[in-house]
């Protein structure tokens, strides 16, 4: 620990979940006519679905309403086809999708910071969908993996990818299927989907035959990657495979493995944001969220202490950025400070 804060400048208790009745809204409906999106507030649950999509620049933009029981309305911005895709969702999936910009007011910085302190539970609990541009039930773009939002979206909770796979690239494919596996534990590596001296078949097929018992209820669907791995080779087919095995196993276990635990911590200095400190709530929100605690938004270094309190290594893995940021760090003379004043900067990601 530096010599600047410590976890005795604030009263952690605040942070703790128990008690917290703060609840996201959901979209029930869509109003075309009249341009109002209808929401209620629940408590995130995997009857519901979160959208997990790349934030992209929206040119033409309409207005519309939001209206939440007797609360106070607000004004939200959604592009045509984004609104057709949602209500696609809404009669496919049923009432009740969570939409960042549609249901926390982009224009309230209390909004703001009360919804992304519980986006670790919406993760957690809701069924993630994957979308693609303009929200469509397509892949996503390439840096969907790196996005620092996408992190927790994609690695935790069920999870489903509403695509048809069929018309999806097989490279594209097999490599979004290997970012999206290696989580689930026992399967993140013998799934590989990239060649990889480390892993050989032999040593693959065995993986997957052990993870048959600790899986039985995706049995079925192991032995069919078996089969691909040794038959026919056919990888576009394993990643579709892969792919179905997370749709099945939620994820829903810590980040504290120490098999991959530091390439974990490692995320929050390697993916990519449009502001430093955004990093820290799309990697660490879910981890903490488990833990009983919720990240502040608006207190980026409270953020910072509560991380290092409950995962320590994530302190370490930030010699990264101090390596990149001497300067910085010269200039405050403390670790702690120096890594909460990069993470503050809003500045474009690396």
């Amino acid at each position: 620990m530096g010599a600047g804060a410590s976890v005795d400048d604030f009263s952690e208790e605040v942070y703790h979940l128990t008690g917290n009745t703060v609840k996201p809204r959901m979209v029930y409906s869509i109003d075309f006519y009249s341009r109002e999106i209808f929401c209620k507030r629940d408590v995130p649950t995997n009857k519901f679905h979160a959208l997990s999509h790349r934030w992209q620049n929206r040119e033409e933009n309409t207005s519309w309403t939001v209206k939440v029981d007797n609360e106070e309305t607000y004004e939200c911005q959604l592009e045509n086809e984004e609104a057709k895709n949602l209500d696609h969702y809404l009669k496919t999936f049923g009432q009740g999708i969570w939409l960042d910009y549609v249901c926390i007011n982009q224009n309230s910085a209390d909004d703001k910071n009360a919804q992304v302190s519980i986006m670790g539970q919406i993760f957690l609990g809701c069924c993630t969908l994957v979308v693609g541009p303009n929200l469509s039930p397509t892949m996503p773009p390439d840096d969907y993996c790196s996005r620092a939002w996408c992190i927790q979206e994609r690695m935790f909770g069920p999870i489903k990818f509403p695509w048809n796979f069929a018309e999806c690239d097989s490279d594209r494919l097999q490599w979004f299927a290997t970012a999206m596996i290696w989580r689930i534990p026992s399967f993140g590596d013998a799934l590989k989907l990239t060649d990889d001296y480390h892993y050989t078949e032999e040593w693959r097929v065995k993986s997957l035959q052990m993870a048959k018992k600790l899986y039985p209820h995706v049995e079925n669907i192991i032995e069919d990657l078996i089969n691909l791995m040794v038959k026919n080779k056919d990888k576009k087919q394993r990643a579709i495979l892969a792919l179905s095995v997370r749709e099945k196993i939620p994820c829903t276990h810590d980040v504290d493995d120490p098999k991959w635990f530091g390439k974990w911590s490692c995320l929050t200095f390697t993916c990519d944001s449009l502001y430093m400190k955004d990093r820290l709530y799309g990697v660490w929100g879910v981890p903490m969220y488990m833990k009983g605690v919720a990240l502040p938004y608006d207190n980026v270094r409270h953020a910072f202490m509560l991380i290092k309190k409950y995962y320590p290594m994530a302190y370490f893995a930030a010699y990264s950025i101090i390596g990149q940021n001497f300067l910085t760090v010269n200039r405050f003379q403390s670790t702690d400070v120096a890594l909460t004043s990069i993470l503050t900067e809003n500045s474009e990601a690396i």
